[in-house]
């Protein structure tokens, strides 16, 4: 439960960045450019900084179990 309450956490973070960057553009603060650049800067180095920052947890059996079972799952 403490994996999903981080990831939500992170994504809240996304969500306002998102929200912050659309009354930037429609403010006229910030151009095409540099939406492309942000955008590829968020997808390419902020995202997956944030999926490893949320999957730092200490090892115990019971979490090897689940991330197979959810490894499985996804195959």
């Amino acid at each position: 439960m403490e994996v999903f309450v981080t990831a939500i956490n992170k994504l809240i973070i996304i969500f306002l960045l998102v929200l912050i960057g659309c009354f930037a553009k429609k403010k006229d603060i910030i151009d095409d450019c540099f939406i492309d650049k942000f955008s590829g800067f968020l997808t390419k180095i902020v995202v997956p900084c944030f999926i490893i920052s949320s999957m730092q947890l200490s090892y115990t059996p019971e979490l090897l179990q689940k991330g197979i079972v959810v490894f499985i799952t996804c195959m």
